[in-house]
């Protein structure tokens, strides 16, 4: 199972869709995703406490657990590749005129199908259509 920031975060920060997410992933061995999953939790939690979601001192207890958590080998990332990017791209064009498919989103589902990481757990909205444009099986469903 791959997971992207989406539903990564919801182990992190107590979100709607939190106790899903950790059902699907509990005890299913390491979580996986790629390496662009690092940037972007930084990012997810940035934006969280600009707009207020949480404190600094939040910010920075889960950005440490969520380190830990990398060190300590609870998650395993697949390196993106140049190969991935032109799949990325590949992506974005197959899913034009359906679904508003994002450069970051796309190397998410490059990496997903690029190395067979199936199923894809995410819960953002434009992933899950275009998962369903690029027949990408979704966790859960």
């Amino acid at each position: 199972m791959y997971l992207d920031t989406s539903a990564a975060a919801k182990l992190y920060l107590p979100e709607p869709e939190s106790e899903a997410i950790q059902r699907l992933v509990g005890g299913k061995g390491p979580l996986v995703s790629s390496d662009l999953l690092v940037p972007e939790f930084a990012s997810m939690l940035a934006r969280k406490r600009r707009e207020g979601g949480i404190g600094p001192s939040a910010q920075r207890q889960v950005w440490a657990l969520f380190q830990e958590h990398l060190s300590a080998g609870y998650w395993s990332l697949a390196t993106l590749t140049r190969q991935d990017y032109g799949h990325a791209a590949d992506l974005i064009l197959q899913c034009q005129g359906s679904v508003p498919l994002r450069t970051l989103d796309a190397l998410h589902l490059a990496a997903c199908q690029g190395y067979g990481l199936f199923p894809l757990c995410t819960t953002d909205r434009v992933m899950q259509r275009a998962a369903g444009v690029l027949k990408i099986p979704l966790a859960g469903q």
